[in-house]
């Protein structure tokens, strides 16, 4: 606005000039004059157009502590300050408040001890941010969400009033559910002296090479996917001795033991349902999960260093190799899992594999998990991927838990092989080697079974594999759309024999593999 000014009062004075003394005045000297005015012009510009392309930087913040607010790189701050996120889709600049030291946006980064990252939906452009300092000395670990009243407008309101954002849609909250919530975990609570007792002696026989523990959990429906796991490692020549299987009743948990498993019920969990969930979020899908909120913990609690996932994964090379050089600063890995939207921000972490060091940072995230888990997953949300986003956010600002979510190219989601096929191919023709993947993104257990087979990832021997109906296979594949349905029943059976491991004819799961 200054340099504005003052080229609007020289084109002034010069004109006058030239009005005034045109008869007398040199032309020569009038045109140094405007010379002098465009390089003055010029500069102006130039100046203008750094000031638009970093849009803020140099605006006086008045009567703040901050000195200015600078337009930096978006890529660049997030790999600098949050390198832990996975990539999201967004504008090219973003915006840093800075303090009086900091001259420009190129040493900003140099200049603070301390930055504090916000991640806001700005889209549709109708939420504004509010910065408010405090001589008073608070924990910058919150952002209070405010949202404007709907409905018709009151005098006794004023215009701008807002109030606290409400609940995700969806989310129904009573006090019955809490009550649920609180009973079982009092259970929980109280026999955890005993089960962590019988799982010392469980895991006694582990192999005790000091890798992360395996960790998964499963009822009858998914047993052969847990096979087709350890055949997999078998298949990649990886030693997966060191695992834990938390079994959805007792007699499954024989079962296991009796092709060699590690596997471990206790009574106090409660009844699961034995086949595979029918759907994505069924009555099934949340008994499962609130086994998955135990599991990890109890083990944490224990010492162990975990490795948590499900049953539909595959492994190509050992992940555990991985996390023994990844950054030590790292309290837990997650996978991407490749969707963004709302309810899985700001980390999109796929709760279906992950790792945790030993220590208390690991035992304070799956407790905080564990307190919301059990009583969101009575009907208030579908998955506890949700809770475990709020714990992840919430624990990073409250004791500076450090998160990671892998790259989705070496620890592949399903997301992968529905919206990137090229790179699926290169993987069935060997051409990428990731870590493992996940076959997740699925409505059931029968796509997960059909995906499989398709990239040549099913290593259960034909021998014991019921395969399954080839005239609904085809008409599936025909039908895309009836996946969206409810499948029979018979679909989502386990397909494996059980009568061959309960009858004890195989002594090793190893014996139930397919060849190389």
């Amino acid at each position: 606005a200054a340099f504005s000014a003052m080229v609007s009062q020289r084109c002034l004075l010069l004109l006058l000039l030239w009005a005034h003394e045109s008869a007398t005045e040199s032309s020569e000297e009038l045109l140094e004059q405007l010379g002098a005015l465009q390089r003055q012009y010029d500069a102006l510009a130039a100046k203008y157009k750094r000031l638009h392309d970093e849009n803020l930087e140099g605006a006086q913040l008045r009567r703040t502590r901050w000195k200015k607010a600078l337009s930096v790189d978006r890529k660049d701050a997030l790999a600098r300050v949050a390198f832990n996120f996975p990539w999201l889709k967004g504008p090219d600049r973003a915006i840093l408040l800075a303090h009086p030291d900091v001259s420009s946006a190129s040493d900003a980064w140099e200049a603070c001890d301390e930055v504090d990252m916000v991640l806001v939906h700005s889209q549709d452009m109708q939420n504004c941010l509010l910065v408010v300092e405090s001589n008073n000395e608070v924990n910058s670990d919150r952002v209070h969400r405010y949202l404007r009243t709907e409905g018709e407008k009151h005098d006794f309101y004023p215009t701008a009033y807002l109030k606290d954002k409400p609940s995700k849609p969806g989310q129904r909250h009573t006090l019955t559910k809490h009550k649920e919530a609180q009973l079982y975990l009092a259970q929980i609570i109280s026999a955890l002296p005993h089960i962590e007792g019988q799982l010392s002696e469980v895991l006694a026989d582990v192999d005790p090479s000091g890798d992360a523990l395996i960790v998964m959990t499963v009822n009858d429906g998914q047993a052969d996917l847990l096979l087709n796991f350890f055949c997999s490692a078998k298949r990649h020549n990886i030693d997966v001795r060191r695992h834990v299987i938390f079994a959805s009743s007792a007699e499954l948990a024989e079962s296991l033991r009796g092709i060699g498993m590690t596997a471990y019920y206790n009574e106090v969990f409660g009844q699961f349902p034995t086949k595979a969930a029918n759907a994505y979020g069924d009555r099934t899908f949340h008994k499962m999960m609130q086994l998955k909120v135990l599991a990890p913990y109890i083990l944490s609690r224990m010492g162990y260093a975990v490795l948590f996932q499900d049953a539909d994964l595959v492994w190509f090379r050992d992940p555990r190799k991985y996390f023994e050089t990844a950054d030590q600063n790292v309290d837990i890995f997650f996978m991407d899992d490749g969707a963004r939207s709302r309810r899985f921000s700001p980390y999109f972490a796929n709760s279906g594999f992950f790792y945790t060091k030993t220590g208390m940072n690991a035992v304070l995230f799956y407790w905080e998990t564990l307190l919301q888990g059990l009583y969101f997953l009575r009907g208030v949300t579908s998955s506890h991927q949700e809770v475990m986003q709020r714990a992840l956010s919430d624990l990073e600002g409250r004791i500076g838990m450090v998160t990671e979510i892998l790259d989705i190219k070496e620890f592949v989601s399903g997301q992968q092989y529905h919206r990137n096929k090229a790179f699926m191919k290169r993987i069935k023709d060997g051409k990428d080697i990731p870590w493992v993947m996940h076959y997740c993104w699925t409505l059931s257990k029968v796509e997960k079974l059909e995906y499989m087979r398709l990239m040549d990832h099913w290593y259960i021997s034909p021998a014991y594999d019921k395969k399954l109906d080839r005239a609904a296979m085809a008409y599936l594949q025909k039908n895309p759309h009836v996946r969206k349905a409810m499948l029979p029943a018979s679909f989502l059976q386990s397909n494996l024999k059980w009568d061959v491991i309960t009858s004890n004819r195989v002594k090793s799961w190893e014996h139930l593999c397919a060849s190389d």
